[in-house]
């Protein structure tokens, strides 16, 4: 399946980070699970700033779900804990959760959307 869908071809993909004060020039590769979700944290905590909390500007905003990748890019650290760690998500109607090496996967039945007659 594509990136249209909730299944490895749309969640199993590269990253490439940089951060000179955190990377080795050398490089390294990484299998360590981490989410859009997570980038929120990492920048926060880079630039050594707190969350706002539930309200900023007189707006109620969500708390962020991530969890940030400096321990990961200082120290090799896990990111998430993956014997503990459950992460959700939706796209279109498709619903998947993951904790370590096993996600469920729900497609609904029915007629084909829009977005995929062209297939």
């Amino acid at each position: 399946m594509t990136k249209g869908h909730i299944t490895e071809g749309g969640i199993r993909c590269p990253a490439i980070v940089h951060y000179s004060p955190l990377t080795s020039t050398s490089g390294r590769v990484s299998h360590e699970f981490c989410t859009v979700m997570d980038i929120l944290p990492t920048i926060l905590e880079l630039a050594g700033v707190a969350h706002p909390g539930t309200m900023f500007q007189g707006r109620q905003v969500l708390l962020p779900r991530g969890k940030s990748w400096v321990s990961h890019l200082r120290w090799h650290q896990p990111i998430h804990d993956e014997c503990q760690d459950f992460t959700g998500w939706e796209l279109f109607g498709e619903r998947a959760i993951r904790r370590g090496n096993y996600k469920a996967v729900y497609i609904p039945k029915g007629p084909l959307s829009e977005k995929t007659l062209w297939e």
